[in-house]
C-alpha cells in the first residue's frame, strides 16, 4: 500500500488536481492524506474548503493560516506557520511522495519540509514561464527540490531538462485542467444560469484577474480601465470571481467590490471547479489574467482576452488575444468578440494544451514506482 500526501491551497490547485485526487482516495493501492490551507479556509475568498469537505475524503488535515491583508510581510509570516503545521503533521504520517500542483507560496513552503525529511516530491505543471509574476521563481524552485515530474508540454519538460533534471524522472502527460473541460462532470446549464441569477438570452463573459506580483508591473494591479469597460458593456452579463490569496490580493476584491451594484455584474468570490466548466462552454469570452484563460478555454472553445503580463511566456493558443490593461485596447477586442471579428469557436483552430486521461495517466506512474528507491537526483549537465 503507497501512501501519498497532496497539499492544495486554492480553488484552482484544487479543481485542476480532483479528477487524481478522485482515483487515489478510491484506490485500493494508495492510502490519500490530503491537507488543505490557504485561502480555502478563507471568508473573503469564499471558504472553498467547504467544497472539498463536500467531496468525502477519510483522510483530510485543515492547516489554517493568517493571511491577513495579503501584503508581502502577511504571507512571509502566513509561510512561517504553514511549516510549523505541515511539519507537525507530516512527522506523523511520513508518506512516500508529496505532490504539488503549480506555482504557489504555499508549495514553496511545504516543499522545503518535504526535502529536509527526505520525502521525494511530485511537481505538476512544471517547467513553465510567467513572466508576469513571482510565481515564476517559486515553480523553477520547486522543480529543483521534485523529484518526479509531470509537464504539460514538450516545451515544458524541455525545460526541465535545462534545469538539469533527469529525462527519466519526466513525464509529459499532458494538462489535466484540459481533462475537466472535456470530461468532467458538468452541471445542467438551465439550472446554473438560474443558480447564478443569470439569464439565457443575454452574452456572459468570464472575468477572473488576478494579482501581479512581478516588481515590474504592479502597476497593473489597478483595475480602473477594466472596470470602465465593464461598466460600458451593460448589454452583456458579466460574472466576475474572485483572486487568490497573492499579495494585493484584498486590494484587488476591494476594487471589484466598488462595482458589485451593477445589474449586469454578478460577484462570486468562487465558481468550483464543475460550475466553472459547466459555465466555460457557453460563455461569450473569458476577460483577465487567469491561466484558465490561456489553458481551460481554449480547449472549451472559448475566446480569451488575456489582459497584461502575468501569462507572459505561457504558449498562446489561437483563441487568444493578449491586449494591455488599458480600456480602449480591452473594450476594442470585446467589440470584435461580439462581432465575430475576431476567430472562430472552430475546435480545428490551433491549441496550444491538451489532456487526454491525464490523471489516469499521472495515477498509474505513481503507484507503479518503487519509492523506496527514489532519491533527489544529481544535476544532468546539457
Amino acid at each position: 500500500m503507497k501512501n501519498f500526501a497532496v497539499l492544495t491551497g486554492t480553488r484552482a490547485d484544487y479543481g485542476i488536481l480532483r479528477p487524481l485526487l478522485s482515483k487515489l482516495e478510491n484506490s485500493c493501492e494508495v492510502n490519500l492524506s490530503l491537507y488543505v490551507t490557504g485561502t480555502h479556509l478563507s471568508k473573503a475568498h469564499g471558504y472553498t474548503v467547504e467544497e472539498i469537505q463536500s467531496d468525502s475524503y477519510e483522510k483530510i488535515y485543515l492547516l489554517p493560516i493568517n493571511l491577513g491583508e495579503s501584503k508581502a510581510e502577511d504571507l512571509c509570516l502566513a509561510s512561517s506557520e504553514l511549516m510549523r503545521l505541515f511539519t507537525n503533521q507530516i512527522i506523523i504520517h511520513r508518506p512516500d511522495a508529496l505532490i504539488l500542483l503549480g506555482d504557489r507560496y504555499e508549495i514553496l513552503v511545504v516543499a522545503q519540509v518535504a526535502l529536509l525529511l527526505d520525502i521525494p516530491i511530485v511537481h505538476i505543471h512544471g517547467g513553465e514561464v510567467t513572466q508576469g509574476a513571482i510565481d515564476d521563481s517559486i515553480r523553477h524552485a520547486v522543480s529543483k527540490l521534485a523529484t518526479i515530474h509531470f509537464p504539460c508540454t514538450d516545451a515544458f519538460a524541455n525545460r526541465l531538462k535545462q534545469l538539469g533534471e533527469d529525462e527519466k524522472t519526466i513525464f509529459n502527460v499532458g494538462a489535466m485542467g484540459v481533462e475537466n473541460v472535456l470530461t468532467g462532470e458538468k452541471q445542467e446549464i438551465e439550472s446554473l444560469f438560474s443558480e447564478l441569477s443569470l439569464v439565457l438570452d443575454k452574452p456572459v463573459c468570464l472575468v477572473t484577474y488576478h494579482p501581479v506580483t512581478h516588481p515590474d508591473y504592479r502597476h497593473e494591479n489597478n483595475l480602473t480601465e477594466l472596470l470602465n469597460v465593464i461598466k460600458r458593456f451593460d448589454d452583456l452579463q458579466f460574472v466576475v470571481t474572485f483572486p487568490n490569496g497573492d499579495k494585493e490580493g484584498i486590494k484587488i476584491i476591494e476594487q471589484w467590490q466598488s462595482i458589485a451594484g451593477l445589474k449586469h455584474v454578478k460577484m462570486i468570490p468562487s465558481l468550483g471547479m464543475q460550475r466553472y466548466t459547466s459555465l466555460l462552454p457557453h460563455t461569450l469570452c473569458v476577460i483577465g489574467n487567469s491561466s484558465s484563460g490561456i489553458i481551460e478555454a481554449p480547449a472549451s472553445g472559448v475566446q480569451t482576452i488575456n489582459v497584461g503580463s502575468r501569462q507572459d511566456g505561457r504558449p498562446r493558443s489561437d483563441s487568444v488575444i493578449d491586449v494591455p490593461l488599458c480600456e480602449h485596447n480591452i473594450a476594442n477586442a470585446l467589440i470584435d468578440i461580439c462581432s465575430g471579428d475576431f476567430g472562430t469557436k472552430d475546435q480545428t483552430s490551433y491549441i496550444a494544451y491538451s489532456g487526454c486521461d491525464v490523471s489516469e495517466k499521472i495515477y498509474q506512474i505513481l503507484i507503479s514506482l518503487d519509492w523506496t528507491r527514489l532519491a533527489k537526483r544529481p544535476f544532468v549537465d546539457r
